[in-house]
């Protein structure tokens, strides 16, 4: 028994005819007849009857075919998670809203998931999801709220803080509003990204010391006089420096939630690579006991 021929009893279920099922698999007539006849004597059930010429399902082959659809599926559905495997092990492509949150999780994938090639980019969010459902893109870093067609695997929270220079006014402060930065020099690297976006959109008057180069920028950011914004997820670092007071800002809207997200009608291997993400950094979530931003 052969999936082919499951496929042309299928398809003679569907079409009732011998001819337009020769049509669609590329063969004559005679031979899907035989493909079919070979089935039947395999099975050693009558699943078909003929009368005036014509070729009909009995109510086992009726039931046969049912079963048939099934083996179908379940062949595709393992095509499907193999093609998805090989492909796993060439490359992964990942977009993501944010820096830091895009290289935590591209740093997980290369080396506890042992990705052996993953392409990552910034952008926003609009483009992130037309990539997803473009299949441009395998996984994207985006917020955690609900969009059609795609599942989210809940990530972890980035929040974006002020890092000043210890000798600098705004220093004194516990908290910064946004318009506290009006007319400040702050470094700032301008690519198409969330945290761009807000801040340009938020803080119109500060005086933004862009940089193209990220080498250029992340070795500023240690040695300039002036502010510069930095993620939750370098806190730590950024306090272990020495040289800058990270502040947050007052406002409520500095905080967003991530997820991954990817297209609902991914391959299953994609799906699971997602999952096992998502329960790495829960569980780096419980281990730091809430400290975990």
């Amino acid at each position: 028994m052969e999936l082919r021929q499951l496929r042309h009893l299928v398809l003679f279920a569907e079409t009732g005819s011998v001819s337009e099922v020769a049509k669609r698999v590329y063969l004559t007539q005679p031979s899907v007849t035989r493909s079919l006849q070979a089935l039947e004597d395999e099975i050693g059930l009558e699943i078909f009857y003929r009368e005036r010429n014509r070729l009909f399902l009995t109510e086992i082959g009726m039931k046969i075919v049912s079963l048939a659809k099934k083996v179908i599926d379940g062949a595709s559905e393992l095509q499907a998670e193999i093609d998805g495997l090989k492909r796993l092990q060439t490359s992964i492509s990942v977009l993501g809203i944010a820096a830091v949150p895009l290289y935590k999780v591209a740093s997980v994938l290369q080396g506890r998931l042992k990705q052996p090639h993953v392409i990552k980019d910034v952008t926003v969010e609009e483009e992130a999801i037309k990539a997803l459902n473009e299949r441009r893109c395998d996984i994207a870093v985006i917020q955690d709220r609900r969009h059609v067609g795609l599942e989210l695997y809940p990530l972890f929270s980035e929040q974006i803080f002020l890092a000043v220079p210890k000798d600098h006014h705004l220093a004194a402060k516990d908290e910064v509003r946004f318009r506290d930065l009006e007319g400040t020099d702050v470094l700032f690297i301008d690519r198409d990204n969330y945290w761009t976006n807000f801040v340009k959109a938020k803080m119109p008057g500060v005086h933004f010391m862009v940089q193209d180069s990220e080498r250029s920028y992340y070795v500023l950011m240690k040695n300039a006089s002036v502010p510069y914004f930095a993620s939750s997820h370098m806190k730590r670092q950024v306090e272990a420096d020495g040289t800058h007071k990270i502040i947050p800002f007052s406002e409520e809207n500095t905080k967003i939630r991530l997820a991954l997200a990817v297209k609902s009608t991914s391959d299953l291997a994609i799906h699971r690579l997602a999952a096992k993400v998502s329960r790495y950094f829960e569980a780096e979530r419980r281990a730091e006991s809430g400290n975990f931003v």
